[in-house]
């Protein structure tokens, strides 16, 4: 018949297969299991002359086949990711059976004049507007391969809402539960550590073990030697024990793109579809691996402090990287990736004037926390980040947390809320923060941090605690400790705290006091934000 069906496929709740353990082990054999299966099934469908395989990547895939291959597919893969892992599921959706030429004119109709004729009230509107208006100038140049991914996306989510069927293993009472997930029985005895362990767990443990580094970090060490001619030592780390600072604290870096859907869905045809999906896992990796290699230095790479490598990547694919890295090295590894991104040349060719960029969410935490909370946190911190990127002109955005205290919240509102806003004079609450910042801004605020950490010590934890007794208060007791300085050195910190207040608002106000500004009805500043970045190391 001429006809095809488009081919989507995405891993059902990836990170809570990842992250269902706590140690790193189990954490890498999850992510590596799922890294080769993604290869089978890229092969599975790369190998058929009849498929056009468009992307396949961070957990999920394209492609294009005849209908009656395209069940086939459908039914192997999903029966694949159950088989494996005992554990995850794939939800994979198909669209109509349409001719091939059409995939490239969107979805019907596709005449102006329907098109215009188009309309709707209340929601109905809101969804128009949304699928053309605020996308293109005219609906006509909606109609292209990227609305069918976009069809059929909307299709896959609401699948996935959907399921009602899950992969389980009962635990009755008389079982001896995992020792690691806690919710399966346990069936296999560690010999190295004695701990009792489901299946599942224990071949996420194995493969971790097996693996003498994750795909990515092979991927990271044959690109190192590609471009310095040194080998990388073999040893990963063996938990996260082995990436703490000397603080004891690791870093938890989880990016993403920004509007990456929105570019994808304005490819014309399946080829610049494809075209785009390079461009970005191409760009990500080296944006990644330079920042890797800036942060942490040649030196440090190829002769790592014990001989284990001081990073781990756990995902890297689509347009999202998620990284544990000691805490000293995490701030400045986090501005390197977003600014590398979007200096990306063959990005800029893409997006025809308009910036591609990434948004991160960065935890500082210290052992104690359980990793699926520091992860669930991360992402909470990344939409704050993308909240502001929607503000900030398609700016990189990036917000960050020091869980200095136990909170048992994964909302990254609730947590800064917790940590950083105090009751003020009048009915104005002082905010002890200004995050999320701009890439721009959180390059100032280094600038700035790197003036304190001149201070002495006890002088930074003076200005800290003035922050706590007031906006007057923390003011006053800033210039005394700046008047203590030579002339030259006092006038450079007065006007770095003269900055950290235009960090909140630049706009110049009758109502500021040196590093407070007014702000939505608060008290706002960003000093505590440069005076953590100093006790971090991120400086």
């Amino acid at each position: 018949s001429g006809e095809v069906c488009l081919l989507l496929g995405d891993v059902d709740a990836i990170k809570a297969f990842v992250y269902e353990s706590e140690k790193l082990p189990e954490i890498r054999g999850a992510s590596q299991l799922l890294v080769e299966l993604e290869n089978e099934v890229k092969q599975l469908l790369a190998n058929d002359p009849n498929i056009d395989l468009i992307y396949c990547g961070g957990g999920s895939f394209l492609a294009i086949a005849p209908p009656d291959i395209a069940e086939e597919k459908k039914k192997d893969i999903e029966q694949l990711y159950l088989k494996r892992t005992k554990a995850a599921t794939i939800t994979v959706v198909l669209s109509p059976p349409l001719p091939y030429e059409d995939l490239s004119r969107g979805v019907p109709p596709h005449d102006p004049d329907s098109l215009d004729a188009l309309h709707g009230e209340g929601v109905a509107g809101d969804l128009l507007f949304s699928h053309f208006e605020a996308v293109v100038e005219k609906r006509s140049d909606r109609k292209n391969f990227g609305e069918w991914v976009a069809f059929l996306s909307a299709d896959l989510r609401s699948k996935k809402l959907a399921k009602k069927d899950a992969p389980f293993v009962p635990a009755f009472p008389i079982h001896r539960r995992c020792q690691s997930c806690g919710k399966r029985p346990a069936s296999v005895q560690d010999e190295v550590t004695g701990e009792w362990l489901c299946q599942i767990c224990w071949d996420k443990r194995e493969r971790g073990r097996a693996a003498k580094r994750t795909v990515f970090v092979e991927e990271f060490a044959k690109w190192f030697e590609n471009k310095y001619g040194i080998l990388l030592p073999i040893s990963p780390p063996q938990d996260f024990s082995d990436l703490i600072d000397a603080r004891g604290k690791i870093a938890f870096l989880y990016a993403d793109g920004n509007n990456i859907g929105g570019l994808l869905q304005m490819a014309e045809t399946p080829s610049q579809y494809r075209e785009i999906s390079k461009a970005l896992e191409s760009a990500l990796k080296d944006a990644l691996f330079n920042a890797l290699v800036v942060t942490f230095g040649e030196e440090n790479l190829v002769n790592p402090r014990g001989g284990r490598l001081r990073f781990e990547i756990i995902a890297l694919g689509g347009d999202d990287v998620t990284v544990v890295v000691p805490a000293c090295y995490g701030w400045k590894l986090a501005l390197e990736l977003l600014r590398r991104f979007a200096e990306a040349e063959n990005l800029q060719r893409l997006g025809k004037g308009r910036s591609i960029t990434l948004s991160a969410g960065l935890v500082f935490a210290d052992l104690k926390y359980p990793v699926h909370f520091t992860q669930k946190l991360s992402e909470s911190l990344l939409r704050e980040a993308k909240r502001l990127f929607r503000e900030a002109e398609e700016e990189s955005t990036l917000c960050h947390l020091w869980l200095r205290a136990p909170i048992a919240a994964e909302d990254a509102a609730v947590v800064m809320d917790s940590l950083y806003l105090r009751d003020g004079p009048g009915r104005r609450k002082l905010r002890l923060t200004a995050r999320p910042f701009t890439l721009k801004q959180a390059r100032k605020l280094t600038e700035f941090a790197e003036k304190l950490k001149l201070l002495p010590s006890h002088q930074r934890r003076v200005l800290a605690e003035g922050l706590e007794k007031g906006v007057h208060t923390s003011v006053n007791l800033a210039l005394y400790q700046a008047q203590r300085l030579e002339k030259e050195k006092a006038q450079d910190l007065l006007d770095a705290f003269q900055s950290l207040g235009d960090l909140v608002s630049a706009r110049p106000s009758t109502s500021d006091l040196l590093f407070w500004r007014q702000d939505n009805g608060e008290w706002r500043t960003a000093l505590l934000d440069a005076l953590e970045l100093v006790e971090l190391g991120g400086v």
